[in-house]
């Protein structure tokens, strides 16, 4: 519902990507998972190193960490920024408003 709300939810849907919780009761297993989903689109094959896990809690954080993958945190949520920077999330933003900021930290 929160893609929706911002019309995002078109580039999740079609072909179907992504991993969300409501996909499985192990988070530990979403970043294979969606990894996987790219590759069978045709897209890129890349090593976790190369993934950015973007969420809005902490448990969106430790799926990146679990996984190895770099984590971007934005407090949209119930979680707020410090919440999230302690939760080990290698960038933390108030809200994705600056574009160049939140481009500038997904492509290293």
């Amino acid at each position: 519902m929160k893609l929706e709300h911002f019309d995002l939810w078109r580039y999740f849907s079609s072909p179907p990507l992504g991993a969300f919780r409501d996909h499985t009761h192990d988070r530990n297993r979403l970043l294979p998972r969606v990894i996987a989903q790219v590759a069978a689109s045709g897209g890129p094959s890349v090593a976790p190193v190369d993934a950015v896990v973007i969420g809005d809690t902490p448990f969106d954080i430790a799926v990146a960490k679990y996984g190895g993958a770099r984590s971007v945190a934005v407090a949209t949520g119930s979680h707020n920024a410090e919440a999230l920077r302690a939760s080990g999330a290698d960038v933390v933003f108030e809200d994705l408003s600056d574009r160049a900021a939140v481009l500038a930290c997904l492509i290293p």
